[in-house]
């Protein structure tokens, strides 16, 4: 296990997080407790805001030192380019996507239906 000063997080979030007209929706006060969990364990992390196109979240992607991160924390965007660029650009950070909601469970259910 590593230690919270050895810890490095990239926290990518949608720009909605950081207004104040979507301070109080379900998704926003989500993100908002993942970023008081690393506060309050004085865990190192960066936010980076994207507005949910592949285009901007290889593009706020493209302007951090990947490397420098152990764990990199996805909200809201699951674009197969946005992960391979992050194996590439970040080969032994752990990557961990968070999916609105079990999309996956969703869709199947929907095509069951």
């Amino acid at each position: 296990m590593m230690a919270n000063s050895s810890l490095r997080i990239l926290h990518v979030v949608p720009k909605s997080f950081l207004s104040d007209q979507h301070r109080y929706l379900g998704s926003t006060k989500d993100i908002a407790g993942r970023v008081q969990y690393f506060q309050d364990r004085d865990l190192r992390s960066d936010l980076l805001a994207h507005d949910k196109t592949v285009e901007t979240v290889l593009s706020v992607l493209g302007s951090a030192d990947l490397s420098a991160y152990t764990h990199v924390l996805i909200e809201k965007a699951s674009y197969g380019a946005v992960f391979r660029h992050l194996r590439r650009e970040a080969p032994s950070a752990k990557i961990i996507f968070r999916a609105h909601n079990a999309e996956t469970l969703h869709r199947v259910d929907y095509v069951r239906a």
